[in-house]
């Protein structure tokens, strides 16, 4: 299901299909619908297009400022930073959103919060032992952040699953408010999840891509990889959004 949000997985499919149907047919509206679907894909792969789409979200994040933001209970640092060890025992992989552990450090060292609660448990067939969550413990522990101020919650695989159970994490501590760390990108659907769950939250953005005006000339028209990648990611906050707001993830007022 998921492929089906995906620009290059979906628009693969659809040429496969047009083509199979225009085979069939021999109907002259199957090739058109080929050259839209193509072109559809090329502007998602556009630089300008991408980096608009991304800007979008990113400018709902919040406050990017540390020392601006207030004071609260703790500090709520979403997964997908890194990943955990492999079979070989070398240390965890720090992901592109590695950004967000770094920022809740930061914020935890100009006194923002005295307690940094990072979620996230086992995702996918890692095969690890160990939530992200605990490895990512770890690394802050080194980085100075005391043990007694990391908690840790290893059960989420998603947003949905974040909020729910850090709620019940906070709850637990008699820890009320908190600024949420998560990458810019995620920060609209993710904040809204854990407002709906119940948890008062600040937004903490960190990770932002979108900086400037973007690329323009040439460039900004020539369709890359990366670009795509951007456009993959933003799609899957966009139909995200909408999925959570169908299921009662998300309330109507966020």
């Amino acid at each position: 299901m998921q492929m089906l949000f995906n620009p290059l997985s979906a628009t693969l499919i659809a040429v496969l299909v047009l083509l199979l149907l225009w085979m069939l047919t021999h109907r002259s509206g199957f090739l058109v619908a080929i050259v839209i679907v193509s072109l559809l894909l090329w502007l998602s792969a556009t630089p300008w297009l991408s980096h608009n789409v991304q800007a979008l979200l990113e400018r709902r994040a919040g406050e990017a400022f540390a020392e601006s933001l207030p004071r609260a209970d703790a500090i709520v640092v979403l997964g997908g930073t890194l990943s955990p060890p492999d079979a070989s025992g070398a240390n965890a992989n720090l992901s592109a959103a590695a950004d967000r552990l770094v920022y809740a450090a930061r914020l935890y060292q100009l006194g923002k919060a005295p307690v940094i609660l990072i979620s996230g448990g086992h995702e996918g067939d890692s095969g690890a032992t160990d939530a992200e969550s605990v490895h990512a413990a770890a690394l802050l522990a080194g980085w100075g952040i005391p043990a007694s101020a990391i908690l840790t919650e290893t059960e989420s695989v998603n947003t949905y699953e974040n909020a729910v159970y850090s709620k019940l994490m906070l709850d637990q501590h008699g820890l009320k408010s908190v600024l949420l760390v998560t990458s810019a990108m995620h920060m609209p659907r993710a904040l809204a999840t854990l407002r709906s769950a119940g948890v008062t939250a600040t937004p903490a953005p960190t990770d932002f891509e979108a900086s400037g005006s973007g690329p323009s000339g040439l460039f900004a028209w020539t369709a890359n990889p990366a670009a795509l990648e951007v456009m993959t990611r933003a799609l899957k906050e966009y139909v995200g959004w909408f999925i959570y707001r169908s299921r009662g993830w998300i309330a109507d007022d966020d």
